[in-house]
């Protein structure tokens, strides 16, 4: 009759069926630190080989986003200066009770406040973009740092199996020894697990505020279009 199992998040317990510890023969495979599975080392190898050119792709997205973040900032700038040039020639028509003139030139004044808000929220885009690629670069950089401690894993597990198989003496000498290598490298591998979880929902968090102010450009694009009619 098969045993039970629970496999979760790279979890293995085996329900029902165990002897008493006593009662088993001490080997490598007995460890704490095998609560944990681990890929196979030419996948961990692929997976560090696509974080650098992740990290790369996320170091290009910040720089073209800085580039045109700073661009947008100018132009954000020089239409403030039009809109105030403009209120000072509607005060003027104002004053001088030139109607006509007034409402022709509140007219562009609108046209240029609704090209200012699309400006602004370009800006934005811009600006989470770029935050986007930070936390892009963060994510790469904890896949890396997961991925090495998995391989210093995979070579600790490789050193207890070689000690299980040694002589009564040196395995009773190396057993102690790289067990507790084994439990301070799956402590290792599981707070870098960790750590790339959070910078994962970091990221999903930049790449949602991203999509809504995308959407609230979109909208302020409309709105100059409307305008423009």
């Amino acid at each position: 009759m098969k045993q039970p199992f629970l496999a979760a998040a790279g979890v293995l317990l085996v329900l029902g069926g165990v002897k008493p510890v006593a009662a088993q023969a001490v080997t490598a495979r007995d460890s704490v630190a095998r609560v944990i599975t681990l890929s196979m080392p030419r996948d961990l190898e692929r997976v560090a080989t696509q974080t650098a050119t992740d990290d790369q792709d996320a170091r290009q997205l910040m720089d073209r986003a800085r580039q045109e973040g700073r661009r947008v900032e100018t132009l954000v700038d020089l239409q403030k200066a039009d809109i105030s040039t403009l209120s000072k020639r509607v005060d003027l028509a104002k004053k001088e009770k030139r109607e006509n003139d007034r409402k022709a030139l509140e007219q562009e004044r609108k046209l240029l406040e609704l090209r200012l808000r699309m400006l602004e929220r370009w800006k934005d885009v811009h600006d989470l973009t770029y935050r986007t690629g930070e936390w892009g670069r963060l994510l790469a950089q904890a896949q890396r740092k997961a991925v090495e401690a998995e391989l210093q894993l995979v070579e600790t597990r490789q050193r207890a199996d070689r000690a299980a198989g040694a002589d009564s003496a040196v395995r009773a000498f190396e057993m102690g020894r790289v067990d507790e290598d084994m439990i301070q490298q799956t402590r290792r591998v599981l707070e870098a697990r960790r750590g790339e979880s959070e910078a994962r929902r970091q990221l999903a968090d930049r790449q949602r505020e991203l999509a809504e102010k995308q959407l609230e450009l979109l909208e302020a694009q409309l709105a100059l279009r409307a305008g423009k009619t």
